[in-house]
């Protein structure tokens, strides 16, 4: 039997579920901050113990939300252990986030399917998602 339960794994487990699933993780030492600092979490349970998946949130509260870190074991994949989670999160953005808000996720290729089945869209190619790989470096900053 497989069960939901609010809150975040530890950061010892989040990062074994994010090897397992093929997720790349940050480094250790800044695990446990992230995942204290998520506006909300769900964690996926076989008999009740074993971590098979997860969801969190993570923005400002009240105009950003990001959908970070879906996440399920390979062999219970294809389950509807994501779809669980993500309605989960959903159910919370619903009940938390304005209608004005901005809820975003960025899916991992292959995956539109499974996002756009539970309404989310690709953005425009006029509007490009956009990401700072060096955001570090002194040099290039502007």
């Amino acid at each position: 039997m497989i069960e939901l339960h609010e809150g975040v794994p530890t950061p010892k487990d989040y990062l074994a579920l994010c090897a397992a699933a093929g997720l790349s993780a940050p480094h250790e030492s800044v695990v446990a901050a992230g995942l204290t600092n998520s506006l909300y979490g769900v964690t996926a349970h076989h008999h009740q113990e074993d971590l098979i998946g997860m969801a969190r949130i993570v923005g400002d509260g009240a105009i950003f939300f990001e959908i970070v870190d879906v996440a399920v074991r390979p062999e219970f994949q294809d389950q509807g252990v994501g779809r669980r989670l993500m309605r989960d999160v959903l159910d919370w953005l619903a009940q938390h986030a304005h209608s004005t808000a901005f809820v975003t996720l960025h899916a991992n290729a292959g995956s539109e399917p499974f996002y756009r089945s539970l309404g989310f869209q690709c953005r425009e190619a006029d509007e490009p998602a956009m990401f700072h790989p060096d955001w570090n470096r002194m040099e290039t900053r502007a």
